[in-house]
């Protein structure tokens, strides 16, 4: 999927991209772009700033660290399954049912918006309330290359371009 973005407060990239790697069922890896920031404005993280004292010295000494806050913009977070298995990491198991239900929300995410918003995108703009039934491209068949065994499972990778709009709140005037 490609977002595209105008000029806006909270990041200066104009173009955001987020793919899959799927091998049959199976969602292998997600990829995507790092968001660039501006300063201040990143509403993935919040700063806890924490004030210590040294009890020897009795020194003030304050610290900053930067906490996860739940936000859509995580579903750019790269999450990579074979990373486990190729480097011979022994994860936890929760760890890696972390990161498997993380990107499956990331894929059902990316689906929903596709079927919800980019079928429905021409009702959706002209305003038409209810969502129009413009078919399923996943009912589409896929032709395969003759050339492949049919033992490997098939990998698909789709772009899909969505534009993005992000606008300041504006005060309504009286």
């Amino acid at each position: 999927m490609k977002f595209l973005f105008s000029e806006n407060p909270f990041f200066s990239n104009t173009e955001i991209i987020k793919e899959f790697l799927l091998e049959g069922e199976d969602i292998k890896k997600s990829y995507g772009d790092a968001i660039q920031w501006k300063e201040g404005k990143n509403v993935t993280v919040k700063i806890v700033k924490k004030k210590q004292k040294n009890k020897k010295s009795g020194e003030k000494k304050v610290s900053t660290k930067e906490v996860r806050q739940e936000s859509f913009f995580h579903f750019y977070d790269p999450i990579d399954m074979d990373d486990d298995d190729e480097e011979g990491n022994d994860e936890d198991d929760e760890v890696t049912d972390q990161k498997v239900e993380e990107l499956e929300h990331q894929h059902s995410l990316a689906e929903c918006i596709y079927n919800d918003v980019i079928q429905n995108s021409l009702s959706l703009y002209l305003g038409l309330g209810g969502m129009a039934d413009f078919g399923n491209l996943a009912d589409l068949e896929m032709e395969d290359d003759e050339d492949e065994e049919d033992d490997e499972p098939k990998k698909k990778k789709v772009t899909i371009t969505l534009i993005v709009e992000i606008s300041p709140k504006k005060d309504d005037e009286d």
